[in-house]
Protein backbone atom coordinates (compact mmCIF):
# COMPACT_ATOMS: atom_id res chain seq x y z
CA UNK A 1 0.00 0.00 0.00
CA UNK A 2 1.51 3.31 -0.37
CA UNK A 3 1.94 5.52 2.00
CA UNK A 4 -0.68 8.17 3.08
CA UNK A 5 -1.53 11.59 3.73
CA UNK A 6 -2.83 9.71 6.79
CA UNK A 7 0.13 7.44 7.25
CA UNK A 8 2.01 10.83 7.05
CA UNK A 9 0.02 12.62 9.66
CA UNK A 10 -0.16 9.78 12.30
CA UNK A 11 3.76 8.97 12.08
CA UNK A 12 4.93 9.78 15.37
CA UNK A 13 8.79 10.26 14.55
CA UNK A 14 9.51 12.61 17.40
CA UNK A 15 7.97 10.21 19.77
CA UNK A 16 10.56 7.78 19.38
CA UNK A 17 11.03 5.14 21.98
CA UNK A 18 9.09 6.67 24.25
CA UNK A 19 6.16 5.42 22.17
CA UNK A 20 4.10 3.53 24.12
CA UNK A 21 2.07 0.36 22.61
CA UNK A 22 -1.41 -1.13 24.12
CA UNK A 23 -3.00 -3.45 22.34
CA UNK A 24 -6.97 -4.78 23.77
CA UNK A 25 -7.59 -8.24 22.26
CA UNK A 26 -9.23 -11.52 22.91
CA UNK A 27 -7.68 -14.55 24.36
CA UNK A 28 -5.58 -14.71 26.90
CA UNK A 29 -2.13 -13.51 25.66
CA UNK A 30 0.00 -13.96 29.16
CA UNK A 31 -1.44 -17.63 29.44
CA UNK A 32 -0.64 -18.09 25.83
CA UNK A 33 2.62 -17.07 26.06
CA UNK A 34 4.09 -18.68 28.84
CA UNK A 35 2.68 -22.48 27.69
CA UNK A 36 4.45 -21.55 24.67
CA UNK A 37 8.19 -20.67 25.88
CA UNK A 38 7.10 -23.91 28.53
CA UNK A 39 6.11 -26.64 26.47
CA UNK A 40 5.13 -24.97 22.85
CA UNK A 41 1.87 -26.24 23.23
CA UNK A 42 -0.18 -24.64 20.64
CA UNK A 43 -4.13 -25.29 20.83
CA UNK A 44 -5.14 -22.89 18.21
CA UNK A 45 -3.57 -22.72 14.79
CA UNK A 46 -1.69 -19.29 14.60
CA UNK A 47 -1.09 -19.05 17.89
CA UNK A 48 2.51 -19.10 18.15
CA UNK A 49 2.77 -17.43 14.81
CA UNK A 50 0.60 -14.21 16.19
CA UNK A 51 2.35 -14.38 19.30
CA UNK A 52 6.02 -14.46 17.64
CA UNK A 53 4.97 -11.72 15.52
CA UNK A 54 3.43 -9.27 17.57
CA UNK A 55 6.48 -9.81 19.80
CA UNK A 56 9.05 -9.25 16.96
CA UNK A 57 6.71 -5.79 16.60
CA UNK A 58 6.86 -3.83 20.03
CA UNK A 59 10.04 -5.64 21.35
CA UNK A 60 12.43 -2.58 22.68
CA UNK A 61 9.20 -0.49 23.10
CA UNK A 62 7.13 -0.12 26.52
CA UNK A 63 3.74 -2.26 25.92
CA UNK A 64 0.60 -3.27 27.48
CA UNK A 65 -1.59 -6.07 26.54
CA UNK A 66 -5.49 -6.38 27.93
CA UNK A 67 -6.77 -9.63 27.41
CA UNK A 68 -10.39 -10.06 27.18
CA UNK A 69 -11.60 -13.48 27.74
CA UNK A 70 -8.59 -14.14 30.97
CA UNK A 71 -9.35 -14.23 34.47
CA UNK A 72 -7.95 -10.91 36.04
CA UNK A 73 -4.65 -10.25 36.57
CA UNK A 74 -1.49 -7.79 36.52
CA UNK A 75 1.93 -8.96 35.29
CA UNK A 76 4.83 -7.66 34.37
CA UNK A 77 7.92 -8.69 32.80
CA UNK A 78 10.43 -6.24 31.27
CA UNK A 79 9.22 -3.17 29.69
CA UNK A 80 5.81 -5.46 29.00
CA UNK A 81 2.69 -5.35 30.89
CA UNK A 82 0.28 -8.00 30.68
CA UNK A 83 -3.50 -7.54 32.00
CA UNK A 84 -6.32 -9.78 32.04
CA UNK A 85 -9.98 -7.95 32.56
CA UNK A 86 -12.94 -10.20 32.46
CA UNK A 87 -16.17 -9.55 31.95
CA UNK A 88 -18.57 -10.64 35.19
CA UNK A 89 -19.56 -13.60 35.62
CA UNK A 90 -23.06 -13.37 36.93
CA UNK A 91 -24.79 -11.04 34.28
CA UNK A 92 -28.37 -11.54 35.71
CA UNK A 93 -27.84 -9.03 38.27
CA UNK A 94 -26.23 -6.65 35.42
CA UNK A 95 -27.50 -6.20 31.69
CA UNK A 96 -25.04 -7.66 29.30
CA UNK A 97 -24.44 -3.81 27.68
CA UNK A 98 -24.18 -2.06 30.85
CA UNK A 99 -22.07 -4.71 32.16
CA UNK A 100 -19.67 -4.12 28.90
CA UNK A 101 -19.75 -0.80 29.10
CA UNK A 102 -18.34 -0.83 32.78
CA UNK A 103 -15.80 -3.38 31.36
CA UNK A 104 -14.67 -1.01 28.39
CA UNK A 105 -14.42 2.17 31.29
CA UNK A 106 -11.80 -0.08 33.34
CA UNK A 107 -9.88 -1.03 29.78
CA UNK A 108 -9.60 2.55 29.46
CA UNK A 109 -8.42 3.70 32.62
CA UNK A 110 -5.54 0.63 32.29
CA UNK A 111 -4.73 2.23 28.99
CA UNK A 112 -4.30 5.95 30.74
CA UNK A 113 -2.41 4.66 33.69
CA UNK A 114 -0.30 3.20 31.12
CA UNK A 115 -0.01 6.90 28.98
CA UNK A 116 -0.51 4.95 25.87
CA UNK A 117 1.07 6.39 22.54
CA UNK A 118 -0.29 4.30 19.97
CA UNK A 119 -3.17 1.77 20.11
CA UNK A 120 -4.18 -1.59 18.88
CA UNK A 121 -7.31 -2.71 18.62
CA UNK A 122 -8.57 -6.47 18.68
CA UNK A 123 -11.68 -6.44 19.74
CA UNK A 124 -14.92 -4.77 18.21
CA UNK A 125 -19.14 -4.57 19.66
CA UNK A 126 -19.39 -2.18 22.52
CA UNK A 127 -15.43 -2.58 23.89
CA UNK A 128 -14.26 -1.92 20.36
CA UNK A 129 -16.34 1.08 20.13
CA UNK A 130 -15.24 2.73 23.51
CA UNK A 131 -11.54 2.34 22.77
CA UNK A 132 -12.05 3.85 19.33
CA UNK A 133 -14.19 6.95 20.93
CA UNK A 134 -11.52 7.16 23.94
CA UNK A 135 -8.57 7.42 20.93
CA UNK A 136 -10.22 9.64 19.31
CA UNK A 137 -10.38 12.05 21.24
CA UNK A 138 -6.84 11.87 22.43
CA UNK A 139 -6.05 11.31 18.65
CA UNK A 140 -4.10 8.99 19.38
CA UNK A 141 -2.92 6.57 16.65
CA UNK A 142 -4.62 3.36 16.25
CA UNK A 143 -5.13 0.14 13.82
CA UNK A 144 -7.61 -2.61 14.36
CA UNK A 145 -6.52 -6.60 13.52
CA UNK A 146 -9.74 -7.91 13.42
CA UNK A 147 -11.82 -11.30 12.54
CA UNK A 148 -15.03 -11.01 12.87
CA UNK A 149 -18.03 -10.69 10.81
CA UNK A 150 -19.93 -7.08 10.39
CA UNK A 151 -23.70 -6.45 9.84
CA UNK A 152 -25.46 -3.54 8.55
CA UNK A 153 -28.59 -4.15 10.78
CA UNK A 154 -26.20 -3.99 13.40
CA UNK A 155 -25.97 -1.13 15.40
CA UNK A 156 -22.70 -1.66 17.05
CA UNK A 157 -21.23 -2.96 13.98
CA UNK A 158 -22.13 0.69 12.05
CA UNK A 159 -20.97 2.46 14.93
CA UNK A 160 -17.31 0.67 15.31
CA UNK A 161 -17.49 1.35 11.31
CA UNK A 162 -18.36 4.99 11.64
CA UNK A 163 -15.77 5.65 14.42
CA UNK A 164 -12.73 3.52 12.32
CA UNK A 165 -13.37 6.14 10.08
CA UNK A 166 -12.04 9.11 12.39
CA UNK A 167 -8.16 10.13 10.96
CA UNK A 168 -6.31 8.91 14.07
CA UNK A 169 -7.34 5.39 12.81
CA UNK A 170 -4.95 3.94 9.99
CA UNK A 171 -6.12 0.98 9.30
CA UNK A 172 -8.44 -2.08 10.44
CA UNK A 173 -7.51 -5.55 8.82
CA UNK A 174 -10.21 -8.20 9.20
CA UNK A 175 -9.95 -11.91 8.55
CA UNK A 176 -9.98 -12.74 4.93
CA UNK A 177 -12.29 -11.37 2.35
CA UNK A 178 -15.80 -11.57 3.21
CA UNK A 179 -15.10 -10.69 6.59
CA UNK A 180 -13.50 -7.39 5.49
CA UNK A 181 -16.29 -6.88 2.98
CA UNK A 182 -18.72 -6.96 5.63
CA UNK A 183 -16.79 -3.47 7.19
CA UNK A 184 -17.05 -1.92 4.26
CA UNK A 185 -21.31 -2.72 3.85
CA UNK A 186 -21.35 -1.67 7.29
CA UNK A 187 -20.05 1.86 6.76
CA UNK A 188 -16.20 1.97 7.11
CA UNK A 189 -13.80 3.43 3.71
CA UNK A 190 -12.83 0.95 1.82
CA UNK A 191 -9.28 2.15 1.88
CA UNK A 192 -8.76 1.38 5.52
CA UNK A 193 -10.31 -1.91 5.09
CA UNK A 194 -7.51 -4.68 4.90
CA UNK A 195 -8.26 -8.74 4.38
CA UNK A 196 -5.53 -10.45 5.79
CA UNK A 197 -4.82 -14.44 7.26
CA UNK A 198 -2.49 -16.58 8.75
CA UNK A 199 0.05 -18.89 6.57
CA UNK A 200 -1.32 -21.98 5.82
CA UNK A 201 -0.81 -24.65 8.92
CA UNK A 202 -1.21 -27.83 7.01
CA UNK A 203 -1.75 -28.03 3.19
CA UNK A 204 -3.68 -30.11 0.60
CA UNK A 205 -0.80 -31.06 -1.37
CA UNK A 206 0.82 -33.25 1.85
CA UNK A 207 -2.90 -35.53 1.69
CA UNK A 208 -4.24 -37.80 -0.68
CA UNK A 209 -8.03 -37.33 -1.62
CA UNK A 210 -9.98 -39.37 0.77
CA UNK A 211 -13.13 -42.38 -0.27
CA UNK A 212 -16.14 -43.05 1.98
CA UNK A 213 -14.83 -45.64 4.55
CA UNK A 214 -16.29 -49.41 3.54
CA UNK A 215 -16.05 -50.26 7.53
CA UNK A 216 -16.06 -49.02 10.68
CA UNK A 217 -17.72 -46.04 12.25
CA UNK A 218 -18.52 -42.93 10.56
CA UNK A 219 -16.76 -40.50 12.60
CA UNK A 220 -18.15 -36.84 12.61
CA UNK A 221 -15.88 -34.41 13.99
CA UNK A 222 -16.69 -30.50 15.75
CA UNK A 223 -12.92 -28.58 16.49
CA UNK A 224 -13.80 -25.07 18.06
CA UNK A 225 -15.90 -23.40 20.83
CA UNK A 226 -18.18 -25.81 22.89
CA UNK A 227 -21.15 -23.23 23.25
CA UNK A 228 -24.49 -22.76 21.95
CA UNK A 229 -24.08 -20.26 19.43
CA UNK A 230 -21.46 -22.83 17.09
CA UNK A 231 -24.36 -24.89 17.03
CA UNK A 232 -23.52 -27.94 19.56
CA UNK A 233 -27.02 -28.57 20.87
CA UNK A 234 -27.77 -29.34 17.15
CA UNK A 235 -25.07 -30.97 16.28
CA UNK A 236 -25.64 -33.26 19.42
CA UNK A 237 -29.57 -34.32 18.09
CA UNK A 238 -28.79 -34.74 14.76
CA UNK A 239 -26.60 -37.50 15.33
CA UNK A 240 -28.75 -38.47 18.36
CA UNK A 241 -31.27 -38.91 15.85
CA UNK A 242 -29.72 -40.79 13.22
CA UNK A 243 -28.65 -43.25 16.29
CA UNK A 244 -31.52 -45.46 15.95
CA UNK A 245 -30.99 -45.88 12.49
CA UNK A 246 -27.28 -46.13 11.81
CA UNK A 247 -25.36 -46.93 14.94
CA UNK A 248 -22.01 -46.45 13.90
CA UNK A 249 -22.24 -42.43 14.05
CA UNK A 250 -19.79 -41.25 16.72
CA UNK A 251 -18.95 -37.51 17.51
CA UNK A 252 -16.17 -36.68 18.72
CA UNK A 253 -16.58 -32.58 19.72
CA UNK A 254 -12.62 -31.18 20.57
CA UNK A 255 -12.48 -27.89 22.30
CA UNK A 256 -13.19 -25.60 25.28
CA UNK A 257 -16.31 -23.73 26.71
CA UNK A 258 -19.08 -22.96 28.10
CA UNK A 259 -21.08 -25.68 27.35
CA UNK A 260 -18.49 -28.95 28.38
CA UNK A 261 -19.04 -29.25 32.02
CA UNK A 262 -22.68 -30.13 31.19
CA UNK A 263 -22.04 -31.97 28.23
CA UNK A 264 -19.87 -34.20 30.28
CA UNK A 265 -22.89 -35.34 31.75
CA UNK A 266 -24.54 -35.89 28.49
CA UNK A 267 -26.43 -40.31 28.21
CA UNK A 268 -23.97 -40.20 24.84
CA UNK A 269 -21.02 -39.80 26.21
CA UNK A 270 -21.70 -42.98 28.73
CA UNK A 271 -23.50 -45.04 25.68
CA UNK A 272 -20.00 -44.46 24.13
CA UNK A 273 -20.84 -42.68 21.06
CA UNK A 274 -19.93 -39.13 22.29
CA UNK A 275 -16.61 -38.11 22.67
CA UNK A 276 -15.10 -34.87 24.67
CA UNK A 277 -11.76 -34.28 24.56
CA UNK A 278 -11.61 -30.86 25.90
CA UNK A 279 -8.49 -28.55 24.07
CA UNK A 280 -6.25 -30.36 22.01
CA UNK A 281 -2.74 -29.54 20.03
CA UNK A 282 -3.14 -28.17 17.14
CA UNK A 283 -1.62 -31.17 15.65
CA UNK A 284 -3.55 -33.59 16.99
CA UNK A 285 -6.78 -31.91 15.83
CA UNK A 286 -5.29 -32.34 12.03
CA UNK A 287 -4.55 -35.86 12.40
CA UNK A 288 -8.08 -36.34 14.09
CA UNK A 289 -9.43 -34.57 11.07
CA UNK A 290 -7.97 -36.47 8.53
CA UNK A 291 -9.12 -39.78 10.14
CA UNK A 292 -12.46 -38.67 10.74
CA UNK A 293 -15.20 -39.33 7.93
CA UNK A 294 -16.84 -35.82 8.36
CA UNK A 295 -16.19 -32.64 9.66
CA UNK A 296 -19.03 -30.41 10.57
CA UNK A 297 -19.58 -26.78 10.98
CA UNK A 298 -22.60 -25.71 12.63
CA UNK A 299 -22.23 -22.05 13.35
CA UNK A 300 -26.14 -20.31 13.67
CA UNK A 301 -26.40 -17.18 12.14
CA UNK A 302 -25.95 -14.85 15.24
CA UNK A 303 -22.41 -16.20 15.65
CA UNK A 304 -20.37 -13.21 14.57
CA UNK A 305 -18.26 -15.39 12.78
CA UNK A 306 -15.00 -14.47 10.36
CA UNK A 307 -14.09 -17.50 8.74
CA UNK A 308 -13.28 -20.57 11.31
CA UNK A 309 -9.69 -21.99 10.85
CA UNK A 310 -10.83 -25.59 11.09
CA UNK A 311 -12.84 -24.73 7.95
CA UNK A 312 -9.46 -24.09 6.57
CA UNK A 313 -7.57 -27.28 7.96
CA UNK A 314 -10.78 -29.77 7.30
CA UNK A 315 -10.01 -28.79 3.15
CA UNK A 316 -6.30 -29.21 3.40
CA UNK A 317 -6.57 -32.76 5.20
CA UNK A 318 -9.36 -33.50 2.62
CA UNK A 319 -11.82 -34.39 4.55
CA UNK A 320 -15.25 -33.23 3.27
CA UNK A 321 -17.42 -30.78 5.60
CA UNK A 322 -20.81 -30.50 5.97
CA UNK A 323 -21.26 -26.86 7.01
CA UNK A 324 -24.20 -24.12 8.34
CA UNK A 325 -25.89 -22.01 5.96
CA UNK A 326 -24.45 -19.26 7.90
CA UNK A 327 -24.47 -16.02 5.67
CA UNK A 328 -20.72 -15.60 6.14
CA UNK A 329 -20.10 -19.39 4.85
CA UNK A 330 -22.31 -18.88 1.50
CA UNK A 331 -20.85 -16.15 0.40
CA UNK A 332 -17.55 -18.15 0.49
CA UNK A 333 -18.57 -21.66 -0.65
CA UNK A 334 -20.34 -23.08 -2.94
CA UNK A 335 -23.05 -26.19 -2.30
CA UNK A 336 -21.71 -29.53 -2.97
CA UNK A 337 -18.08 -28.20 -4.21
CA UNK A 338 -16.06 -29.29 -1.26
CA UNK A 339 -18.34 -28.89 1.17
CA UNK A 340 -22.43 -29.40 1.69
CA UNK A 341 -25.07 -27.32 3.22
CA UNK A 342 -27.07 -27.32 5.76
CA UNK A 343 -30.32 -25.05 6.97
CA UNK A 344 -29.13 -23.87 10.22
CA UNK A 345 -30.04 -24.66 12.83
CA UNK A 346 -32.45 -27.28 11.99
CA UNK A 347 -30.94 -30.82 13.63
CA UNK A 348 -32.93 -32.76 11.33
CA UNK A 349 -31.70 -30.77 8.56
CA UNK A 350 -28.20 -31.53 9.33
CA UNK A 351 -28.92 -35.47 10.19
CA UNK A 352 -30.05 -35.24 6.76
CA UNK A 353 -26.96 -34.11 5.74
CA UNK A 354 -24.87 -36.16 7.27
CA UNK A 355 -27.06 -39.72 6.46
CA UNK A 356 -26.95 -38.87 2.95
CA UNK A 357 -22.88 -37.74 2.52
CA UNK A 358 -22.14 -41.13 5.07
CA UNK A 359 -24.38 -43.32 2.26
CA UNK A 360 -22.83 -42.11 -1.02
CA UNK A 361 -19.53 -42.98 -1.60
CA UNK A 362 -19.53 -41.20 -5.56
CA UNK A 363 -20.51 -37.75 -3.74
CA UNK A 364 -17.99 -38.32 -1.16
CA UNK A 365 -14.98 -38.83 -3.54
CA UNK A 366 -16.44 -36.36 -5.25
CA UNK A 367 -16.57 -33.84 -2.54
CA UNK A 368 -12.61 -34.49 -1.08
CA UNK A 369 -11.09 -34.76 -4.66
CA UNK A 370 -12.46 -30.97 -4.37
CA UNK A 371 -11.32 -29.60 -1.50
CA UNK A 372 -7.78 -28.19 -2.59
CA UNK A 373 -9.56 -26.37 -5.12
CA UNK A 374 -12.18 -24.75 -2.12
CA UNK A 375 -8.75 -24.42 -0.12
CA UNK A 376 -7.06 -22.36 -2.78
CA UNK A 377 -9.92 -20.04 -3.50
CA UNK A 378 -9.70 -18.81 0.37
CA UNK A 379 -5.99 -17.87 -0.21
CA UNK A 380 -5.60 -14.21 0.93
CA UNK A 381 -1.85 -12.69 -0.13
CA UNK A 382 -1.29 -10.44 3.13
CA UNK A 383 -0.48 -11.59 6.71
CA UNK A 384 -0.77 -10.99 10.24
CA UNK A 385 2.62 -10.59 10.47
CA UNK A 386 2.24 -8.11 6.93
CA UNK A 387 -0.21 -5.94 8.87
CA UNK A 388 2.37 -5.44 12.02
CA UNK A 389 4.95 -4.63 9.52
CA UNK A 390 2.78 -1.63 7.94
CA UNK A 391 1.95 -0.82 11.12
CA UNK A 392 5.80 -0.42 11.88
CA UNK A 393 6.55 1.42 9.00
CA UNK A 394 3.76 4.19 9.13
CA UNK A 395 4.49 4.47 13.04
CA UNK A 396 8.25 4.78 12.50
CA UNK A 397 8.79 1.97 14.88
Amino acid sequence: MQQTVLERRTSPTSLGRKMRIACVQGGDYWSTKRRLQANGAEYYSGQRYTVDAYERFARGYARLIVSLDAPYYAHQQGRARYRGVPRPLDTRAVPRRVSEWLRAQQIIRELERFRATHLIVRCNDLVGCELLKWAARRRIPTAGILASRFGREHRQSQRFCELANSPNVLLMANHNRVATESMVEAGMHPQKAIAWDYPPAVHPADHAPKQLPTSGPIKVLFAGRVCDDKGIPELIDACARLRPQNKSFELTICGDGPMLPELRNHPAVSAGWLTLTGLMQNAHIHKCMRESVITVVPSRHEFAEGLPLVIYESLAVRTPLVISDHPIFTRYFQNDFGVRFFESPDPANLATALASLASDPTAYARLSAETEAVWQSLACPTTFDDILQRLRKAWDL
